[in-house]
């Protein structure tokens, strides 16, 4: 069982052996996401420093490429200027934009991959959020 450590995850509550399952199932379907779909999930607290726009040409590339089932979750601080790139990009139907939440085990249970795409600083909280719950 996962347990939260004061400061170092937003992982709350813990996570009950089982839940998982049950969580991707309702968070694809609150996302409208479907069982096939590939789903990436990117997060981070400065969308600038960690790579945001980058993860978005990366994700329309893929779509382009014939990758139709891939859906992006962009959890972060203020996500809303990614959304006009993602416009630009014509990806924002297939992109769900999540302001801060303290629902990440719900997130990270839909997602197939974690995307952590940055340049600055390789390995944040989120690389411990993926490997906790399995996502590579």
């Amino acid at each position: 069982m996962l347990r939260r450590v004061p400061g170092a995850s937003p992982i709350e509550p813990p996570v009950e052996p089982g839940q998982t399952e049950e969580q991707r199932r309702e968070t694809r379907s609150i996302l409208a996401f479907g069982p096939d779909d590939v789903v990436f999930l990117w997060a981070a607290k400065l969308p600038g420093y960690k790579g945001g726009a980058a993860v978005l040409n990366a994700f329309a590339e893929t779509l382009a490429s014939g990758h139709p089932n891939a859906r992006l979750v962009m959890a972060c601080e203020d996500p809303w200027p990614l959304h006009d790139l993602a416009v630009d990009l014509r990806c924002d139907d297939q992109l769900r934009l999540v302001s801060r939440t303290r629902e990440m085990e719900r997130l990270l249970a839909a997602a197939d991959i974690g995307v952590i795409p940055a340049t600055r600083s390789m390995f944040g909280r989120f690389v411990w959020e993926c490997l906790a719950f399995g996502v590579p």
